[in-house]
């Protein structure tokens, strides 16, 4: 069963690619926005330090592990002139990666800080769901996207926002609006148990105690929710799932109109 927001690697495309019932291209970005969206990529980009310091520093702390690894002085030969040149070089290597990923990541959080930046980013928002003709009242959702199903998955977050059109559910990422026949839903069942996923911007402390969101134990990046809403579709033959994060079932099975199952 395909999701609906994954990616379809044989097609190259997103598995809703057909469901697009319109994006920005189709209705044509007005100027107003293609300013602000010009001016808030020219802050990333200036924000993030260049590829060619970052890319290294990544090799660093690889090639620094190595050596490190290699240069420990095993109990039989004890330590050598040669294990403490790579000691010293692996140690080196390390503590530039560090400092060069500890800018970029002080420079990226000053400019997500930065007021005039917010205001920036809430203004695009504000033209994109114009452009787009997304209501206000459009409840934002959290999804839990996958592209290759497992027996344990780990879902990747994506918020979207949620509202109902000519007996279409629509779905917008701020780019494209996804349509799909509120005719077409076929079950909605929660899954008690416990969901891994990863998010591309870090949650706020708020948003983590007020859904239960634990971080793995294994700092691995991963996240972790007690529950998850599974809504099953039934789309030009065929079958796809839409993936709800627990705390946002409530929310999402009345836009369905429909009652969960608990499984």
């Amino acid at each position: 069963m395909k999701n609906l927001f994954g990616f379809d690697s044989k097609a190259r495309q997103s598995n809703n690619n057909n469901f697009i019932i319109r994006d920005l291209d189709s209705v044509g970005e007005t100027k107003k926005l293609e300013e602000v969206m010009k001016s808030n990529l020219t802050a990333r980009k200036k924000a993030y330090l260049p590829a060619w310091l970052v890319l290294p520093a990544y090799l660093f702390i690889f090639a620094g592990l190595i050596l490190l690894c290699v240069g420990i002085p095993s109990d039989d030969t004890g330590i050598t002139q040669t294990h403490l040149i790579l000691l010293i070089v692996g140690g080196v290597l390390l503590a530039l990666a560090m400092v060069v990923l500890a800018i970029n990541f002080v420079r990226i959080r000053k400019l997500n800080a930065d007021p005039y930046f917010k205001q920036s980013l809430e203004r695009e928002e504000k033209l994109t769901d114009e452009a787009l003709k997304i209501p206000e009242n459009a409840e934002k959702i959290d999804f839990l996207v996958i592209d290759k199903p497992s027996k344990f998955p780990v879902y990747r977050m994506q918020t979207m926002k949620v509202f109902k059109e000519n007996g279409l559910l629509c779905f917008s990422d701020n780019y494209e609006i996804i349509g799909i026949p509120l005719s077409q839903v076929m079950t909605a069942y929660a899954v008690n148990s416990k969901t891994r996923f990863t998010a591309l911007e870090e949650m706020s402390k708020e948003k983590r105690v007020q859904y239960g969101i634990k971080r793995s134990l294994n700092n691995n990046g991963q996240n972790i929710i007690g529950s998850r809403l599974v809504v099953e579709l039934q789309l030009n033959g065929e079958q796809y799932e839409i993936v709800v994060a627990g705390y946002n079932a409530e929310a999402f099975t009345k836009l369905l109109e429909k009652t969960a199952v608990i499984i």
